[in-house]
């Protein structure tokens, strides 16, 4: 006898799964006036301990590709921090984040943007590209999308200088 043809009985099986492996729930649909007033919930990679949020803007990525998370994690290690740092967030992914939500469930010390106009996330304000603007006691600075960015390395100088300013390095 083999032990890849050993078959159970019925009463065995049963007793073994004593509980369903599917959990099935009624689901109640809010309102849209109550979606609205909602919290938002933000899918986020990192575990953002520093409340450092890094949005970016990937409409082909969960949150961004294998080389560019690299190169997000280079700059991050430049700055002697880590993923464990830092959130990263794909706005393009979290079509409802919005600034209110952002500080609603997030509220972050630091946020870098990258290839996202503020305007378009409902900031109550613009900043020029690779230039520290304070709002709130938080920190902004905005960047072309990651993709240009990690290939132009003039624009990296920029970005560098302000986060040497940012993360005193």
């Amino acid at each position: 006898m083999s032990l890849d043809n050993i078959q159970l009985p019925a009463s065995v099986i049963q007793q073994l799964f004593n509980e369903s492996l599917v959990e099935l729930k009624s689901v109640q649909i809010k309102s849209t006036d109550e979606k609205k007033s909602s919290d938002h919930n933000i899918q986020m990679l990192g575990k953002f301990q520093k409340n450092i949020l890094i949005i970016v803007n990937e409409p082909d990525e969960k949150y961004l590709s294998d080389e560019k998370l690299n190169f997000i994690i280079s700059i991050l290690s430049a700055c002697k921090l880590t993923m464990e740092d830092a959130g990263i967030v794909n706005c393009h992914n979290n079509q409802e984040i919005h600034y209110n939500a952002i500080q609603k469930q997030l509220n972050p010390k630091v946020m870098l943007v990258f290839g996202s106009e503020l305007q378009a996330l409902d900031f109550p304000f613009v900043v020029p590209n690779f230039q520290i603007h304070t709002h709130n006691k938080q920190i902004f600075v905005t960047a072309p999308e990651v993709g240009i960015l990690q290939h132009d390395k003039a624009m990296k100088l920029l970005l560098w200088n302000c986060l040497k300013t940012i993360f005193n390095v």
